[in-house]
């Protein structure tokens, strides 16, 4: 993700040319989304920069080994973290961005795509009598309360951040991908 449009973080150096997304194709799209350059440092245009990620929902950061933006979804991911928010950070290695579109031809897109979609099911998976803990501590019970302002969480407690591209507690290991089917390192069956 795109988090701090006021600077450009190392793989934007290490990823300027030849991985898809470029650092100039990313300049010209800072210099078209900004009004002029100080907006950069505006929270709302570079959520890195904010004071506080206190109260945030749980998040799922996906980044790609081989793309300018990876260092900024880390950093972002590591910000949300300290602030207590639970997030699960995911760099799938040897992927470009944009990769998750690319499920005819990528097993790790339908991973990546079974591991979203995992994640927000799990998000919204509260039954009846249900009772969670938001990052505020408030309890909920068996819906989403969102109009109270606290970020609600299907598990409660704060996580760490994963580096790695393991899966989310109740996520399937192998994407059920109907590209990949009968695949031997594909998934589903």
């Amino acid at each position: 993700p795109v988090t701090d449009l006021g600077a450009e973080a190392q793989s934007y150096t290490d990823f300027a040319e030849g991985f898809a997304l470029t650092r100039d194709s990313m300049r010209w799209f800072r210099a078209h989304y900004l009004t002029g350059p100080r907006d950069g440092d505006d929270w709302r245009a570079s959520p890195l920069r904010a004071r506080s990620l206190a109260g945030l929902p749980p998040a799922l950061i996906v980044t790609a080994g081989f793309d300018p933006l990876r260092d900024e979804g880390a950093a972002y991911a590591m910000r949300l973290r300290d602030a207590g928010v639970m997030v699960d950070y995911v760099c799938f290695g040897g992927m470009i961005h944009g990769f998750a579109g690319m499920g005819k031809v990528l097993s790790s897109a339908c991973r990546a795509v079974a591991l979203i979609g995992a994640t927000g099911r799990q998000a919204f998976a509260w039954g009846p009598g249900d009772e969670r803990l938001c990052s505020g501590g408030r309890r909920l019970s068996g819906r989403l309360d969102l109009e109270a302002g606290g970020a609600a969480s299907p598990r409660g407690g704060t996580r760490g951040t994963r580096p790695h591209a393991g899966g989310l507690r109740g996520a399937p290991r192998r994407a059920p991908c109907p590209h990949h089917r009968g695949h031997p390192r594909g998934g589903g069956g």
